[in-house]
């Protein structure tokens, strides 16, 4: 394969191997100090993280778009919680896989994240089962839907929300929270 070398392209490239594109040498930066400051600035409205698709075999932070907080284990129950990066593994998420469905076990006691039959989530399963099982649906604006299995496998999936006091997890067939999953 051959690169191209067109004349009106003034910035020097580096041939990229096996696709035959060419590649900047360099990077350009901003020296705008006030745009990298606010780089540096969390909005929540808006992820400062690139997309991460949730596959098997990677461990996550599960945090809600809008609010920054993370799905977390407080005294054996799931909260929405603030999240401040300090290694506290009662936030992290192993994502599994089992025929096609995502599961999200805690790493600490080795339960996964499920439902427990009256619309409300917690994490006290053993095993990746039906009131386990999840897909991640990709939101429109960014990040994703949790949806989870019903009472039976016919059943619409539900969408993964959280409730009026801001920290429980429950069921809701019209609107879901958009989660973003933060790779470990």
């Amino acid at each position: 394969m051959s690169i191209r070398d067109d004349a009106s392209d003034t910035a020097p490239t580096a041939a990229s191997p096996g696709w035959g594109f060419p590649t900047p040498s360099h990077t350009v930066v901003s020296d705008d100090a006030d745009a990298l400051e606010q780089d540096k600035k969390p909005g929540y409205g808006v992820s400062t993280f690139a997309e991460t698709v949730p596959l098997p075999g990677n461990t996550y932070v599960i945090r809600a778009r809008d609010s920054g907080r993370a799905i977390t284990i407080v005294n054996k129950e799931l909260r929405l919680m603030e999240w401040d990066c300090a290694g506290d593994k009662s936030s992290h998420w192993e994502c599994e896989e089992r025929g096609g469905w995502l599961a999200f076990k805690n790493p600490v006691g080795g339960k996964y994240i499920g439902h427990n039959g009256n619309g409300v989530f917690h994490a006290q399963a053993e095993w990746h089962l039906l009131w386990e099982s999840f897909c991640a649906r990709k939101h429109p604006e960014g990040g994703f839907l949790l949806l989870n299995r019903g009472w039976w496998w016919w059943n619409p999936l539900q969408k993964m929300d959280v409730d009026e006091s801001g920290r429980k997890l429950v069921h809701n067939s019209d609107r879901g929270t958009v989660w973003e999953f933060l790779k470990l």
